[in-house]
C-alpha cells in the first residue's frame, strides 16, 4: 500500500506526511539530545505524541500489530523523557512564582531550596535518557521510525477517500466529551488528567485533516487548545502544590528556613487549581452540550 501516500485525495496522503513529520521531529530531537542538548526534550516529546495520537486515532489505517508495537514503544520514548520535561516546566514555575512575591514575603533561601531539590532529581532523570539513547530497544525504535518513514504498513482503508478520516476524527471528540462527563461526576484529578490526554488526542487528530477542512477542523483544533490549555494548568498546578507541600516540610526541618513561603505558595496553587477546574467544565459544557 506504499503507493496510497502519493495518490491525492486518500486518506494516506493527509495522514502519511503528518506522520512523517513527526518522525523526523524525533529523529532530530535524538540527534541533539545525544550532544547533552536538554532543549529539545519537549519537542521530542510532543512529536511522540502527536504520533501516538495518528496511530491511535486513525488506527484502522495501520497493520495493527505494527501500530501496537510502534505505539508501545513510542509510549516508553516520551516516558523517558516526560520527567525531564515535566521538571523543566515546574522549575520555571516555580521561578515565576517566586518572582511574583513581595521580597517580605520570601522568608528564608526559597530559591536555593527549589534549585536545590529540582536539581537533584534532574541530573537523576537525564542520567536515566542518556541511558535509555544507547539501549538496544532505542536503536530498535530509530530503525522502525525510519523504516515507517520510507514504508508505512498501511491497510486497504488508507486508499480510501480523505472523507474516510471524518467520522474517526468525531469518535475522538465524542471520547473527550465523555472523558469530561466523567471527570465532572467524579471530581477526580486522575479523571481531568485522562480528559486532558484525550483531549490532545482529538486536538491532534484534527491538525491532521484541517489542510482539507479547513473551517470545521481548524475550529476543532483551536477549540481543543484552548481546553488542552485550561486543563494543563489545573495539571500544573496540583503537581506545584505537592511539591510546595514537600518543600516546606523540608524547610521545617533545615536550620535557618522557614515553611513560610511554600506554604503560602500551596494556597495559591491550591486555589488555581480549584479556578481552573471549573473555568474547564465550563468550556466543555459550552463545547459539548
Amino acid at each position: 500500500m506504499s503507493g496510497s501516500t502519493t495518490t491525492p485525495g486518500s486518506a494516506a496522503s493527509l495522514v502519511g506526511p503528518y506522520l512523517g513529520a513527526q518522525f523526523t521531529a524525533l529523529l532530530t530531537a535524538d540527534d541533539r539530545l545525544r550532544e547533552g542538548d536538554e532543549s529539545v526534550v519537549h519537542a521530542g516529546r510532543v512529536a511522540a505524541r502527536r504520533a501516538r495520537s495518528v496511530l491511535r486515532v486513525y488506527g484502522p489505517l495501520f497493520d495493527t500489530p505494527a501500530a501496537t508495537h510502534l505505539d508501545r514503544e513510542l509510549r516508553w520514548w516520551a516516558g523517558t523523557l516526560s520527567p525531564v520535561r515535566d521538571l523543566q516546566v515546574l522549575q520555571d514555575r516555580l521561578d515565576a512564582l517566586v518572582a511574583g512575591l513581595d521580597e517580605e514575603l520570601v522568608v528564608g533561601p526559597v530559591r536555593t531550596r527549589i534549585d536545590v531539590e529540582l536539581g537533584h532529581d534532574r541530573l537523576q532523570h537525564w542520567a536515566a535518557v542518556v541511558a535509555a539513547l544507547t539501549s538496544e530497544r532505542h536503536r530498535a525504535l530509530v530503525d522502525h521510525l525510519e523504516r515507517w518513514s520510507t514504508e508505512p504498513p498501511w491497510t486497504a482503508k488508507a486508499s480510501r477517500a480523505e472523507s474516510t478520516l471524518t467520522p474517526m476524527v468525531r469518535r475522538a471528540d465524542r471520547t473527550v466529551a465523555e472523558r469530561l462527563r466523567h471527570a465532572h461526576r467524579s471530581d477526580d484529578v486522575e479523571d481531568m488528567h485522562r480528559a486532558r490526554k484525550a483531549a490532545k488526542r482529538a486536538r491532534y487528530a484534527a491538525e491532521v485533516v484541517s489542510s482539507v477542512e479547513s473551517t470545521g477542523a481548524t475550529k476543532a483544533a483551536r477549540r481543543y487548545r484552548r481546553l488542552q490549555a485550561l486543563l494543563g494548568e489545573h495539571q500544573d498546578s496540583v503537581v506545584s502544590a505537592q511539591l510546595l507541600r514537600r518543600l516546606a516540610d523540608v524547610a521545617d526541618q533545615a536550620p535557618g528556613e522557614s515553611s513560610f513561603t511554600f506554604g503560602l505558595l500551596h494556597e495559591a496553587e491550591q486555589r488555581r487549581a480549584r479556578e481552573t477546574e471549573v473555568k474547564a467544565q465550563r468550556l466543555a459544557r459550552r463545547l459539548f452540550t
